[in-house]
């Protein structure tokens, strides 16, 4: 028993013991949070998003350095005092503290266009008093854009645009997003002079005016009224003292560029497209192409790449097929979102293929044989918030949803069903966790696998101590037993009673046969012969 009891105290040790490790490696780390100054900002209304930080032990930190991202079409990154922007939809927080348990910035944005903007800080660690590095749980949250007019414009056109120095090649217009200028070693500023088609639009310039030998960059993002944002780029190139433009000038001149054909007509890649015209649900990403990397677009199922003409127009972006063929990205645009048109996994069944006209444009869609479908059109589409499927598009409304799974999706089978959920688990896990948070999780999953395995073995190692000990108990009663059983009879008295003396007139004697007169007479003379034998024996 005493062995039973201590086995029993060291399982309860040691679950102890790691379930204390265990509460250290989740609680050990410090939290954040996000407030709005409002949770709801009409288009161009300010927003201020305070971060704060704290350490959940209540230990002191001694810095911090994180990440904060945010959708770029929906807001637009101002400014914070110990902040830096990164790319479009991702600014870098850097904070200083002399032992503070609590830190907080403020960053201010515009709100750009109606949507749900999502704002989230990630990647975030801090130094503690021992000057090790700690990592912190981030946190997210959405703050809501609204359009208060349904009317508001969407022209985000410039209707000029004029440089301080040299000459802008090709020649304005308002559809060419891209232009080339050569100055002067002795101009050492560039300003531009924007025009906006729309007087209720807005523009920013970004890129410094002070120019340095070799190549430069502004580009100017205009705002319009409903919120819709479109970039003109201008690369400048300054020329060295004696008047050669360095080898590392504009970094993508049209005979440096690559050429690819698209139904048979020249494009060129264009490395420089804006990040704001970058779809929903992409990221950029290096492509190899003939040879050279350029920036691409990638869904992890596609490729896009953005192509112009060799005057400088019509950039936009292309999907590069299997066999090296493009075919250009149809927008569609329907209250004031954008739907980019991408080729269909599979159609579904009972629907055909058909080119659907939406207003100057036609785009790749599915009808049904249904009559009672025929006023609606299925179209496979990445949607506004980068969801990637068939969006079931009303022709005589002009609006559009998505299509319901059981439209579009055939029968599966219960092993299909396991993968996409085993698939859809990866995938969230991936997007929840950055990398010091699957760190943490994949830990924490390994010390509860090592805490079932100990208590197993400590279980299995009771059960054998206790069948063993009862198992010995068992043999140690048979042999006592053996012991009491072997060259004795035992006579049953009572407590105060002797046990009875016998008499030889008491003992019965039991014959089992009795004698016949003949056999009697044989013995007789069989004994009387014994005795004369040995009495001449004695005499003798």
């Amino acid at each position: 028993m005493k062995s039973i009891l201590k086995k029993s105290a060291a399982i309860f040790l040691t679950v102890c013991i790691l379930l204390s490790l265990l509460t250290i490696s989740v609680f050990a780390k410090g939290s954040s949070s996000i407030a709005f100054s409002k949770n709801t900002v009409t288009l161009k209304e300010s927003l201020t998003v305070t971060a704060r930080f704290s350490t959940a032990s209540g230990d002191p930190m001694y810095g911090l350095e994180g990440y904060l991202t945010y959708d770029p079409k929906l807001v637009k990154f101002v400014s914070g005092d110990n902040c830096n922007l990164i790319i479009d939809g991702k600014v870098k927080i850097v904070l200083q503290s002399a032992g503070k348990i609590t830190l907080t910035e403020s960053i201010k944005f515009t709100a750009l266009a109606a949507g749900k903007a999502t704002i989230a800080l990630e990647q975030l660690i801090y130094v503690d008093k021992n000057d090790t590095e700690q990592s912190m749980t981030g946190a997210s949250a959405a703050v809501t854009v609204t359009n208060p007019s349904n009317k508001a414009s969407a022209n985000a056109n410039l209707s000029r645009l004029g440089v301080s120095a040299g000459t802008l090649t090709p020649a304005f217009s308002p559809d060419v997003t891209s232009y080339n200028v050569t100055i002067p070693y002795e101009e050492t500023e560039l300003w531009v002079q924007p025009g906006l088609a729309d007087q209720k639009a807005s523009y920013v310039v970004e890129g410094g005016k002070d120019m340095k030998v070799g190549y430069n960059k502004r580009v100017i993002i205009v705002t319009a009224e409903n919120g819709k944002t479109k970039s003109y780029t201008v690369n400048v190139t300054r020329l060295d003292q004696n008047g050669n433009a360095p080898s590392t000038g504009i970094d993508n001149p049209v005979n440096d560029m690559i050429e690819v054909i698209v139904g048979g007509e020249t494009f060129y890649v264009n490395e420089n497209f804006a990040t704001d015209s970058v779809p929903a649900g992409f990221e950029i990403v290096d492509h190899a192409l003939n040879g050279k990397t350029v920036p691409a677009l990638s869904d992890d199922s596609l490729i896009l790449l953005n192509l112009i003409k060799p005057d400088g127009s019509d950039a936009a972006f292309y999907i590069k097929n299997a066999d090296g063929s493009f075919t250009k990205l149809a927008v569609l645009e329907v209250g004031g979102a954008a739907y980019y048109i991408i080729p269909a996994t599979e159609i579904p069944e009972g629907y055909s293929e058909m080119t659907l006209t939406v207003g100057e444009k036609e785009i790749t869609a599915y009808t049904s044989a249904n009559a009672d479908e025929k006023e609606f059109a299925l179209i496979y589409a990445k949607g506004p918030s980068g969801n990637t499927g068939f969006y079931r598009y009303d022709t005589v409304e002009a609006t559009i949803q998505r299509a319901p799974a059981t439209l579009t999706a055939p029968p599966v089978s219960d092993d299909d069903n396991k993968e996409e959920v085993s698939g859809n688990f990866i995938e969230e896990f991936n997007r929840k966790y950055n990398l010091n948070g699957k760190i943490v999780v994949l830990t924490i999953l390994g010390i509860m696998v090592l805490l079932v395995i100990v208590i197993i073995i400590l279980i299995v190692k009771l059960i054998v101590a206790i069948v063993a000990s009862s198992k010995e108990r068992k043999l140690r009663k048979l042999e006592e037993a053996s012991e009491d059983q072997v060259g004795f009879d035992y006579v049953s008295i009572g407590e105060n009673e002797a046990p009875k003396e016998q008499t030889v007139e008491d003992i019965e004697i039991t014959e089992t046969e009795e004698a016949t007169p003949e056999e009697a007479v044989a013995e007789s003379e069989e004994a009387t012969e014994e005795e004369t034998e040995e009495t001449k024996t004695t005499e003798e």
